[in-house]
């Protein structure tokens, strides 16, 4: 199955070290608004919003190999975190 590179923003939560928006890899628009910043699983919560408030921006084909998320970008002095 072909995976693709998505851009997810949010800007429901949007308090210091929350997350604001990351580079993911999902295989439809639907699922890459579904993975939270940290790990592959759907989680709402204080760092993230629904799924339906989240953007989601494709960016190209993903390697083989890549898998969940690539990059997160936080709130908090904009600061982000890549793998």
């Amino acid at each position: 199955m072909t995976k693709y590179l998505w851009l997810v923003t949010q800007n429901e939560i949007t308090a210091w070290n929350t997350y604001h928006s990351a580079v993911v890899v999902a295989p439809s628009e639907y699922e890459a608004r579904c993975v939270l910043p940290t790990s592959k699983a759907l989680s709402i919560g204080p760092d993230w919003c629904c799924p339906a408030f989240v953007s989601a921006r494709y960016l190209g084909i993903a390697e083989p190999g890549l898998e969940s998320v690539i990059c997160v970008s936080t709130t908090s002095k904009g600061e982000s975190q890549c793998s």
